[in-house]
């Protein structure tokens, strides 16, 4: 048993997302609200095989990290309700950068009035667009073997997904305040009272959070999915002062924010594995 501060299933699931998933240790120490020293040693610790310094230097491991990414900003992609599709984005910008020659910090304009025309959200179309770009650098970095230039791009581009995940969060939990009738929703949840946009911060957390950790083929049954993700809410809600229950939040979730709001439910569904017919 740990005698840190966190729990166990906290500092395992934290270091996973470095270690597994590709995210940077900045990136995942910001999100969680815990320090980035403390971060690294339970990276190093977890899963011998799987440490900081091998997936900085293993190409395969780059390779990993680079699909990793497509998938996530396919994701974020479909998120951002795209006017065409994630891979006719991706090929369109692709031929306006072979237009000449560019830097990374000086991409054509016509690049971004591009994806500005198929993101309909300004604050996620730049984002997300740089975070395409780098994408699209390190796997050619990888191709001429410069693994090291690689994994910067690729940190590069895991930070501009995020800042794009973020937007997009905050719009969708703009969409739901607007909608809610606050005579109906007075505030009232398990474990006391809790503002609408609190309540709505942890809701739009869960739904990221499930669509994230969802195994490659999916979970058995919802109720998987969402006894996953207790831990890492069980900190959301404290790092965030949200009063919520944390000893009711696997119940609060599956019955309760699956019954109310529609895109829970679409990612509870969504987590679980596709049944063969």
């Amino acid at each position: 048993m740990s005698t840190e501060p966190y729990s166990d299933d906290f500092i395992r699931d934290a270091a996973r997302e470095v270690a597994k998933h590709g995210r940077t240790p900045e990136e995942v120490a910001e999100r969680l609200g815990v320090p980035i020293l403390k971060l690294r040693e339970w990276v190093h610790d977890f899963d011998r095989g799987v440490t900081v310094i091998e997936l900085e230097t293993a190409p395969s491991s780059l390779a990993a990290c680079i699909r990793h990414s497509y998938q996530r900003l396919n994701v974020v992609a479909q998120d951002s309700k795209l006017t065409c599709t994630f891979a006719e984005l991706e090929k369109n910008i692709v031929e306006k950068l072979n237009k000449g020659k560019y830097r990374i910090g000086s991409v054509p304009d016509y690049v971004f009035q591009y994806a500005n025309e198929c993101i309909s959200n300004e604050d996620v179309a730049l984002p997300l667009t740089y975070a395409l770009i780098y994408t699209i650098g390190a796997s050619s970095l990888l191709k001429i073997n410069k693994v090291d230039r690689g994994w910067a791009f690729i940190a590069e581009a895991n930070y501009h997904l995020g800042c794009a995940d973020t937007a997009i969060r905050n719009a969708i939990a703009s969409e739901y305040l607007a909608d809610l009738d606050e005579s109906d929703h007075a505030g009232k949840v398990e474990g006391g009272k809790v503002s609408n946009a609190n309540k709505m911060k942890a809701v739009v957390e869960a739904i990221r959070l499930l669509k994230d950790r969802r195994p490659e083929t999916g979970w058995k049954f919802e109720s998987e999915a969402v006894k996953d993700i207790v831990p890492l809410m069980q900190h959301f809600i404290r790092t965030n002062g949200i009063r919520l229950s944390e000893s009711n939040l696997n119940n609060l979730m599956y019955a309760s924010w699956r019954n109310n709001y529609t895109d829970f439910k679409e990612a509870c569904v969504a987590s679980v594995a596709v049944k063969k017919s």
